[in-house]
């Protein structure tokens, strides 16, 4: 069976699924990379079935392996959650001119908009994170409240032209609750 790493063909010891999963990983852990998607046979292997598939003997298959910087994807994520942040908050504006303006439709149509993006938030319930954080955005006091446990992993610096501009913190938290679900900020779990 052919197993390919980023596109390289690679070599990698393993009875099944899970093993050649873990041997790729050991394979890679020295450049700080992370797997990010699995295909067996062209098709993307995730959520439950890359769970039920562990077992599974794959020799007669082809198996793609695509790793990730995840400092690079958490930067991607964070960009991505303030646009949509970005974007409910210039719909609540919106709401709220609207009904200045004696436009309840209009105004209805843009909070709908804006829970849409808010319920995305509830739709990640239970699942595991990156957190970033940095010079500029703290972490708030709260947020290590919404998840079962929160990490450290490491300090990133940002240099530029061999000055120190800022710094990164990257955490591992595991198991979140929405707000709505958890606790209060500031609480104790």
């Amino acid at each position: 069976m052919p197993v390919y790493l980023d596109d390289e063909t690679v070599r990698l010891d393993g009875k099944n699924l899970g093993g050649i999963l873990t041997a790729a990983q050991r394979r890679i852990d020295s450049s700080g990379r992370v797997i990010v998607e699995v295909q067996l046979d062209g098709r993307s292997l995730v959520g439950d079935e890359l769970v039920t598939k562990q077992q599974e003997s794959i020799a007669d298959g082809e198996l793609r392996l695509y790793t990730a910087d995840p400092k690079i994807l958490s930067i991607g994520v964070l960009e991505q959650a303030r646009l949509a942040l970005d974007q409910a908050r210039q719909c609540q504006e919106n709401a709220a001119e609207r009904f200045q303006q004696d436009q309840p439709v209009e105004a209805m149509e843009q909070i709908t908009l804006a829970l849409d993006i808010w319920q995305q938030t509830r739709d990640h319930a239970g699942e595991d994170a990156m957190l970033v954080t940095g010079d500029w955005y703290p972490m708030h006091p709260g947020l290590g409240n919404q998840f079962d446990t929160v990490e450290h992993l490491e300090s990133v610096p940002v240099i530029r032209f061999g000055i120190q501009i800022k710094s990164y913190d990257l955490y591992r938290a595991t198991v979140y609750h929405p707000l709505s679900t958890a606790q209060k900020p500031g609480a104790d779990r």
